[in-house]
């Protein structure tokens, strides 16, 4: 039980750290450990009370101020994602600065083609190493050690299973936390805000075989809920929660042709996302120079 403090407080926040994004105000549930097992995943075997992770500098409006087991909690918005008018954040005031002024927009830059390739080759590698875990709301490989003392009260971590340690950590990727991951934070943090993230990419009536052909490396191949990237000009590379019926691994390499016929068994190409949650879609989004959103050296 929680008590609601609403007082005074400084209208902003700026991340000092990396900073989860929580759609209720007991932040504590998601880390409620029992028996050596971590009690919040779903039937998905997903935790869904987070919602996504705010790299150190990005800026907060703070709305309301609530106390959980002892410990302050901002109601916040992000002031780099958009935000439905009736959704509520939450985070952990542990982990943001406050100030009277309204913070600047982080000064990002996509990296370079090469580099958000190495990138890509590395979590690639990792996984061949048995090394990364889809992790929901995850987007670093370093996790956020922090957890350990704010939520590990009373919780020996090295009696929980690999996967449930890297949950608690949020240690590891979900699928559009690799785009945040291999871009430093410049890309939209979830596959909603992807959906105009970049130029589009003509598919809409096209064959299995013009799609495969017409796709490049470092394209995002979007559908409902989920992104793929093109890792190269034979592969793409997703990270798949293992307990989904697409998922049986945490991160998939597939060929391209593979990935697109399997696409077409059950969704309609299409050249702009719909705007509301719909299924039976898929797009591709290209980064895009004249949007300021592509790579140096990148050729589109």
């Amino acid at each position: 039980m929680f008590a609601s403090i609403m007082s005074r407080l400084k209208r902003y926040a700026v991340s000092v750290s990396p900073t989860v994004m929580y759609n209720a105000a007991n932040i504590f549930a998601p880390y409620d450990v029992s028996d050596g097992v971590l009690e919040s995943r779903d039937e998905d075997g997903l935790v869904t009370q987070v919602q996504a992770q705010a790299v150190p500098g990005t800026g907060w409006e703070i709305v309301g101020e609530e106390t959980v087991s002892g410990m302050r909690v901002y109601n916040a918005k992000n002031l780099e994602f958009w935000q439905a008018p009736d959704t509520q954040y939450f985070i952990d005031a542990r982990a943001v600065e406050l100030t009277d002024d309204k913070p600047p927009l982080r000064d990002v830059l996509i990296p370079g083609a090469d580099d958000l390739q190495r990138k890509l080759l590395e979590v690639h590698n990792l996984n061949s190493q048995d090394k990364i875990h889809y992790v929901w709301g995850g987007n670093t490989l370093e996790g956020i050690p922090a957890h350990k003392e704010w939520y590990g009260s009373g919780v020996d971590l090295d009696s929980l299973s690999d996967r449930d340690k890297k949950q608690f950590l949020i240690q590891g990727l979900d699928c559009s936390g690799l785009l945040y991951h291999i871009t430093n934070g410049a890309a939209p943090r979830a596959c909603y805000w992807l959906k105009n993230f970049g130029d589009s990419v003509p598919i809409q009536g096209k064959s299995a075989k013009s799609i495969t052909e017409t796709l490049r490396p470092l394209d995002m191949i979007l559908f409902q809920g989920h992104v793929a990237l093109v890792m190269d000009k034979d592969s793409t590379i997703e990270m798949r929660n293992p307990v989904n019926p697409r998922g049986d691994k945490d991160l998939a390499i597939s060929a391209i042709a593979d990935q697109v016929n399997d696409l077409l068994e059950n969704k309609e190409p299409v050249d702009e996302p719909p705007s509301e949650k719909k299924y039976g879609w898929f797009s591709v989004r290209r980064f895009a120079k004249n949007k300021g959103y592509a790579p140096e050296g990148l050729s589109i």
